[in-house]
């Protein structure tokens, strides 16, 4: 756990799901007519020391995605993460811990005001 505070207007993380749209949809009946997709990604790292501990203190990968869909999402499907490291200079240098992370967020359209007839 981090020691930084997760901000409460964040994507709660269990509306990050890993299932595709379709499978989304299909689970709850709704149309997907009714949503605009935003595709959501970041890139970010952490350093390590030799002793693995976080060389300095932020949010997790995942708490750091959340932060980045938008507010008026209802769910992110799709969600996918990549890991990768590297070494500069050999032993006793930190080691980089790069993170790549993505999703779609479904945004409810805003219902259409129905047509004024004179």
């Amino acid at each position: 756990m981090t020691s930084e505070k997760i901000p409460e207007d964040n994507m709660p993380i269990e509306k990050i799901l890993t299932i595709d749209a379709v499978d989304y949809f299909m689970m709850t009946g709704k149309e997907p007519t009714d949503y605009n997709a935003i595709g959501v990604h970041l890139v970010c790292g952490k350093e390590f020391d030799t002793c693995g501990r976080y060389a300095s203190q932020a949010l997790s990968p995942l708490e750091a995605f959340a932060a980045q869909v938008p507010k008026s999402a209802e769910i992110v499907v799709g969600y996918r993460s990549s890991v990768s490291t590297s070494q500069r200079g050999g032993v006793g240098n930190p080691t980089t811990v790069g993170y790549t992370v993505s999703g779609t967020a479904l945004v409810p359209k805003k219902p259409s005001l129905p047509e004024h007839k004179e």
